[in-house]
């Protein structure tokens, strides 16, 4: 969700349910690789909305009941590729802009006093649909093998961790892959 009023409408349509936002995990992310002097803008812009401004305007609806309840749990996704790599300069930029954007978030949270925190995990390389276009079946039966490529529910315990109220304590942290251990 890149604009406002539909991050809106859908925290609004819950509220009405009598339901409450407890948890907001922010994982939708798009990776179209071009080199940094081909990238088309539109491409540039069309990464940024979705990676960093759809986490900015979910986090930014959700956080506002949270702060209200006194309780949330936030969790955004980043990746390894914030570090840079050819032909990824946009998603590397959006994935930084949330690893930013996840401290900025903890730290005016954490004024407030309450039991609401901001994390963010790195997957690393997960085996899912995105990772898997364009590569063949040998690649990657042998990424998964090695341990190169993890399975999506690696990052399972973290994940529970970071959304219960155990983890109070926890609140700007980034959550980097190879310091959790594989199921």
């Amino acid at each position: 969700m890149t604009r406002p009023s539909q991050v809106e409408d859908i925290v609004r349509r819950i509220s009405a349910t009598d339901s409450k936002i407890d948890i907001l995990i922010n994982s939708a992310g798009v990776m179209i690789k071009h080199p940094v002097l081909e990238i088309p803008e539109e491409t540039w812009d069309h990464i940024i909305d979705v990676n960093l401004k759809g986490t900015f305007l979910c986090t930014q609806a959700v956080a506002r009941s949270m702060i209200a309840r006194g309780y949330g749990r936030i969790v955004n996704f980043s990746s390894g590729q914030v570090k840079g790599n050819a032909t990824n300069s946009a998603y590397a930029a959006s994935k930084g802009g949330v690893e930013a954007l996840t401290r900025t978030f903890a730290l005016e949270l954490k004024q407030l006093n309450l039991d609401v925190t901001v994390n963010a995990v790195e997957p690393g390389g997960t085996d899912t649909p995105m990772w898997r276009r364009g590569k063949s079946a040998e690649y990657i039966q042998r990424s998964l093998e090695s341990g190169h490529i993890r399975g999506a529910d690696h990052m399972t315990a973290a994940m529970l961790y970071l959304m219960s109220p155990a983890s109070r304590s926890m609140n700007g942290c980034l959550i980097d892959r190879d310091f959790i251990p594989p199921l």
